[in-house]
Formats: C-alpha cells, sequence, structure tokens
C-alpha cells in the first residue's frame, strides 16, 4: 500500500487525510497536538512538530512514505522543502519556499518580477515602524510576515490608530517581524490552482467577502467567481505570472488577489491548497474537481491530469458574534432546521456550548459556518443565507 506523509492533524489537514484514506493511501500524520482532530483518523500518528524538519527527516528515513504534503496550513511548506531535498523527494527548492512562506520575501520576489502587487516595508522595532508609516500619506495595512488566517492584520485609518496596529501585528509574528503595506481597494478573490510539470491549470476563483476594517476577516466565499469574464481573464494571467515567480512547479497553489482601479494585483500567494472548506467543499461542489484527490496523487508521484470541470454554484457563510458582543455560548438552536432547506451541503461548528467567543478579530473568532451548493454562485448564497437565518446562538 501506498502511503503519504501529511503534515498537520488540525480541521485544516482533516479533509486530506480523510480523502488520501478514501482512496487506499495510508496516512502517516505529524502533528506536536496529540488531540488534534486529524490524528483519530489516521493509520499512523507522531507527536511531532510541522516546523522540527530534523526529527520529520528521521521519520521520513525510516518510514519511507511515496510522498509529503501540507494541504491548507503555510508554516510546514518550509519545514517539507527541507524535507524532500535532505531525503531526495521532489519539491520546490528551499529559497522558493521561504518566499511563499515569508509575506516579506514574497513582497520581494514580486517586486523582482515587475507583478503587481502593494508598497511594502518590513519592521523589526517601534522606531523602523513610524519611519516606514511616513511613506503613507492615508490608509495602510499592517500584518506579521510569518502567520495566517488573518491573524494580526490591522487596517490603520487614522494615526490614533497606528499604535494598537503596531502592538496588535507584533503580538501574532512568531519572529518579531511586521509588514507595512499600501492598503489595495477592491474586491478580493482567491485563486485555486493546480501546476503539474510547470504547466498551470486554474480550477477556480471564489468571490470573498470579509468582515471589512479594521481585520478583514473572512467571513464568506462562493465559486464562481462572478466578476466579467475580461476580469476573470486578467486574474488568470497575474496568478500564472505569480506561480512562475515563486517557483512552484509542482502542486496546488493559493492566490489572493485585489481587484484595484489599476487592474487586479497580487495580495498573498500559499504553495498549497486553499483552507476555509474552499479546496474541500466548494471546489468541488461547483466544479466537480477533487483537487484534494489530485494534489495527493501528485505528491506520491503519479501520473494526473486535470478533468474538464462543470459550471455549478458553491457558497460559504460563516456565523460571527454580534458587533461588539464576548461573552460564553449558552445555546444553540435551528441545526436540525438548515438541513430542511434544499441546497444545504453541511453546517460546521466551531464552538460549543461552553466556549467563550470575542468580537470578531481573526479567523479564530468564527462560530460556525454553512455550506450550499447551487446552480450558481448567487443560488448558492441565497441558501446560506436562508440557512443562518434558521440559527439562532445566545451569548451570555
Amino acid at each position: 500500500m501506498k502511503s503519504i506523509m501529511i503534515l498537520g492533524g488540525s480541521e485544516l489537514q482533516l479533509p486530506a487525510i480523510q480523502e488520501a484514506k478514501n482512496i487506499g493511501i495510508k496516512t502517516i500524520v505529524i502533528d506536536r497536538n496529540p488531540r488534534a482532530i486529524g490524528v483519530r483518523h489516521a493509520d499512523e500518528f507522531y507527536e511531532v512538530s510541522t516546523l522540527d524538519h530534523c526529527r520529520i527527516i528521521e521519520l521520513v528515513q525510516r518510514l519511507q512514505p511515496n510522498g509529503i504534503m501540507t494541504a491548507a496550513s503555510d508554516a510546514p511548506v518550509l519545514t517539507i522543502s527541507r524535507v524532500a531535498h535532505a531525503t531526495g523527494m521532489e519539491a520546490m527548492s528551499i529559497e522558493d519556499a521561504m518566499a511563499v512562506t515569508n509575506k516579506y520575501l514574497m513582497r520581494k520576489r514580486l517586486e523582482e518580477n515587475a507583478i503587481p502587487s502593494a508598497q511594502f516595508f518590513a519592521v523589526k522595532n517601534h522606531q523602523e515602524y513610524v519611519d516606514a508609516i511616513k511613506h503613507f500619506d492615508s490608509l495602510f495595512i499592517v500584518k506579521p510576515v510569518d502567520n495566517a488566517g488573518g491573524r494580526g492584520i490591522f487596517l490603520v485609518q487614522n494615526q490614533t490608530e497606528a499604535d494598537i496596529a503596531y502592538q496588535h501585528s507584533m503580538s501574532f509574528s512568531r519572529t518579531g517581524t511586521i509588514l507595512v503595506e499600501e492598503y489595495l481597494d477592491g474586491p478580493e478573490v482567491s485563486v485555486e490552482s493546480l501546476t503539474i510539470g510547470g504547466k498551470t491549470e486554474i480550477i477556480a476563483i471564489t468571490d470573498k467577502l470579509t468582515s471589512g476594517p479594521p481585520y478583514f476577516v473572512e467571513i464568506g466565499h462562493s465559486i464562481q467567481s462572478m466578476l466579467p469574464e475580461e476580469t476573470k481573464r486578467k486574474i488568470e494571467d497575474i496568478t500564472k505570472q505569480t506561480i512562475k515567480a515563486m517557483g512552484i512547479i509542482s502542486g496546488p497553489s493559493h492566490t489572493e488577489v485585489k481587484i484595484t482601479s489599476g487592474g487586479p494585483k497580487i495580495v498573498e500567494i500559499g504553495a498549497r491548497l486553499g483552507g476555509g472548506f474552499i479546496t474541500s467543499d466548494l471546489v468541488p461542489l461547483a466544479t466537480g474537481i477533487n483537487v484534494t484527490e489530485l494534489s495527493i496523487r501528485l505528491a506520491i508521484g503519479e501520473d494526473i491530469t486535470v478533468p474538464k470541470g462543470i459550471n455549478g454554484g458553491a457558497a460559504l457563510r460563516y456565523v460571527l458574534t454580534p458587533k461588539g458582543t464576548k461573552g460564553t455560548i449558552s445555546k444553540v438552536t435551528g441545526l436540525e432546521s438548515c438541513f430542511d432547506i434544499p441546497g444545504v451541503h453541511r453546517v460546521v461548528e466551531f464552538k460549543n456550548i461552553g466556549d467563550i467567543v470575542n468580537e470578531l478579530r481573526s479567523c479564530d473568532d468564527r462560530i460556525a459556518c454553512v455550506i450550499a451548493k447551487g446552480i450558481s454562485a448567487k443560488d448558492a448564497v441565497a441558501t446560506c443565507q436562508e440557512a443562518l437565518s434558521c440559527l439562532e446562538i445566545q451569548v451570555d
């Protein structure tokens, strides 16, 4: 039986773990948390940090998996590159992996390749921060160079928020480095792609809904994108340029793009599958393409081709605490009623009765989500909204 090592056992990795098992591939899961949700689904589990490449190299040499991957987490991408190059597996170069997992190096790579993005400055202390923000007359974004999921992002709208943004963003940085960058105004999309032998196939473009300033937490997604066809072609072009510039020659990628008045500009790219149920649920529902399975087969060295997709719709909407609310969840009703609505695919709870919830500042503050399928994205969004109206969550 073929086997694959999956770095991470969290909710983000669970779809890959389950998919691998569904297609008869043995799963070897690595996570520092023995209580991670993916652990109980794994064929084998090893309590090791996904960032500990030395220990993982030892495990790969002993266990001899056919491939190694992560599903929707950025941090393990660099580990995979280091492990692969030490054990003879195929992977992107360590230099490229560093560029795709560090937002400052990513911005530099985009700049070097003349790919439209935001003006930026990396800062490591308050004085450098003060010097950097002098370059912006209006709005600017502050974010850690080394985190994900919207953690640590803050839009500064006036100078009184500058210090708040600095402290907030720096508190989420593992290395003590943050970015100060131009605010790109306009709709945001993500692009799900699969690159095989250096040739990239665009699988789907996802319209994104965020909470807006100052934290810009993602609160909804829908596929297929409702943007004009010409705009979508420009998005595909800039995405392929970015994938090539980042050195991604094999595997999935998740690219975030803002549609500004000056055209599409790159926000970020990840050399992995899209999270937030985009790749695991929305893409298959809307296109009929199982990108997770394709990525697993590619990782273990199988020859694959991307099938022709369908043109359907799928959407997700998150359940959030009311603005200004924080407390303890005391009651949840209406879950069963959601499934009486045609098109509802899943309802996923992140929080349970007794859990503490805070005002929305990052993805960790979302309570639940509803996922729906429709004949179009618009139809699927309407189904999600109808389902949300059935749910009642009481916070004391």
